[in-house]
């Protein structure tokens, strides 16, 4: 059993701040447990939660990692605590994503004989600070080991 996430409601935004009027402190504070799902066990993927969300997954990258708003870190965090690392941030997104839709066997990492789906960033993403991940962009995109889009 795993579960799945839509990374941006460890944001204080919107929606999640209305439960603030509803939940105590100290259920606010842990509102998406990330951190905790994870250190118990738990297989968790991220997802965008698209077409109602944006599909872009570096935003929610950056709010699993802050727990903060993408591309405004002055706002405050919302259950610092349940923080994910950059590492396993990107294996929530990848191998853990490709176990949850039971794929994990063709694809979700790089291994002799899957399908080699793969892409290219414009950016080390270990060589940033977590607050520029939102800016991300896919420069080529690998599909079964055929390339499917390259930017320009």
């Amino acid at each position: 059993v795993g579960c799945t996430a839509w990374p941006m409601l460890g944001a204080p935004h919107g929606y999640t701040l209305n439960l603030a009027d509803i939940a105590t402190e100290e259920k606010f504070a842990n509102i998406y447990p990330h951190r905790e799902l994870l250190d118990a066990g738990v297989p968790m993927a991220n997802h965008s939660d698209a077409p109602q969300a944006t599909l872009w997954p570096w935003s929610g990258m950056e709010a699993t990692i802050t727990r903060g708003v993408p591309g405004d870190p002055d706002i405050p965090k919302l259950g610092a605590h349940q923080a994910l690392t950059l590492e396993e941030t990107l294996k929530v997104h990848t191998i853990n994503g490709a176990w949850i839709l039971r794929l994990d066997d063709v694809t979700g990492s790089i291994e002799e004989g899957k399908w080699a789906d793969m892409i290219v960033l414009d950016r080390d993403l270990f060589e940033i600070p977590v607050t520029e991940i939102h800016e991300t962009q896919v420069l080529t995109t690998v599909f079964k080991g055929e390339v499917v889009y390259k930017a320009e």
